[in-house]
């Protein structure tokens, strides 16, 4: 099945189920209005691989990006 037919929550469902995953690493801690910046770890069945990026939380560029990546993995390492 190409990725074209297939909707986002499948192909996110597809990784998690082959132990692929996007975690989410915030740059700080404590408490901060709006949250921290965050990292991205692409976590490949135990194999990290940490982004250079960082993103503002809870927003669509994160959101988008999170996508891209599950896509990637879905792409390259299940289809």
């Amino acid at each position: 099945m190409g990725v074209d037919i297939l909707e986002t929550w499948q192909i996110y469902k597809a990784c998690w189920n082959k132990k692929f995953y996007v975690i989410q690493k915030p740059m700080g801690v404590g408490i901060k209005k709006g949250g921290y910046d965050v990292q991205l770890i692409m976590d490949m069945q135990g194999q990290l691989v940490l982004g250079k990026d960082s993103y503002k939380q809870n927003s669509q560029e994160l959101e988008d990006k999170i996508t891209e990546m599950y896509t990637y993995m879905y792409k390259r390492f299940i289809e």
